[in-house]
């Protein structure tokens, strides 16, 4: 069986996600076209924000979990390795387990969690309604379409909602939209845990630096290849630039590494201080693209 690390895991767990986040999406588009009035609108967005706000939390936690995996002993990785990809139950049962730990690292795991999830909300409102403001727009096309070939805007309608319901691959509207911004929002959500968890006082002396690593296959982008296994000390200001997610369906993530790695890099003296380092030549984040915290700006 293949190791599990922070690379798989998270493209396991976005996966998953895109598939369940797509059913959601469909379901809200149909009934935003088919919504009577404001009220039902209201209640698609609402329904597809809360799932967002669960799957942020989940890859918020796995994020914190993986980094502790990652970085203390054997002995102490059986009672957080309980699962790999949780469902949203799971999560909930890891996290009351953490909350009963005696552990610092677990009690810091379960405060900066909490403190993850409020922030959540409010990004996962905005971002619920451009997304279905879009993929709405994007089926209203695809009807007027229809309407043009001679069918009545009834019959159009009622053919391409057919289309989504059984996920019909000449109607894929929903699906592009669920792998481009939801999955790069869980990854900007899984990132930011690992990175601002490394700051904290139980895995401050874990985490000397971070290294960047890609999926190493041919849907890599050149400038995001060009950052693959570049090493920098955790304080550097380069991880403003070069931190995943850069670009939308980005796939890469950043490995902890400690002091020993980080000195063979130049990223960390002997005692750990921060050795700045340049951007690698050609890296640098996708054109017009930008994440903010724990979401991504909504402008594919």
């Amino acid at each position: 069986m293949k190791a599990i690390n922070a690379r798989t895991e998270l493209d396991r767990l976005e996966k998953d996600s895109v598939a369940w986040l797509d059913r959601i999406l469909r379901k809200a588009v149909i009934a935003n076209i088919q919504a009577k009035g404001n009220e039902e609108k209201a209640k698609v967005k609402g329904e597809l924000a809360e799932a967002l706000v669960r799957q942020q939390s989940v890859a918020d936690l796995l994020g914190r979990r993986r980094l502790y995996l990652d970085t203390h002993g054997d002995e102490k990785k059986r009672s957080f390795a309980q699962y790999e990809i949780p469902e949203e139950e799971t999560a909930d049962e890891f996290l009351k387990r953490l909350e009963e730990s005696a552990s610092p690292e677990a009690q810091e795991i379960v405060e900066e969690h909490r403190k993850s999830v409020t922030s959540f909300a409010l990004g996962a409102t905005i971002l619920a309604a451009w997304v279905i403001k879009k993929a709405t727009g994007a089926v209203n096309r695809l009807i007027r379409r229809e309407v043009k070939t001679g069918l009545s805007r009834e019959a159009a309608q009622s053919k391409v909602i057919r289309g989504l319901e059984d996920k019909d691959p000449d109607i894929s509207v929903t699906r592009s939209y669920a792998e481009t911004v939801f999955r790069t929002n869980l990854n900007t959500a899984y990132t930011s845990a690992r990175t601002q968890q490394a700051t904290t006082p139980a895995f401050r002396n874990k985490v000397v630096a971070w290294r960047y690593v890609t999926m190493e296959d041919d849907r890599v982008r050149p400038n995001h290849a060009a950052a693959h296994d570049f090493i920098a000390h955790v304080t550097d200001p380069i991880w403003r630039k070069l931190s995943p997610p850069m670009g939308f369906n980005c796939r890469c993530v950043l490995e902890a590494v400690g002091l020993s790695a980080a000195e063979r890099a130049g990223a960390a003296t002997a005692s750990g201080l921060a050795t700045y380092k340049l951007s690698p030549i050609g890296a640098h984040p996708d054109a017009g693209f930008k994440a903010t915290g724990s979401r991504v700006s909504p402008n594919p």
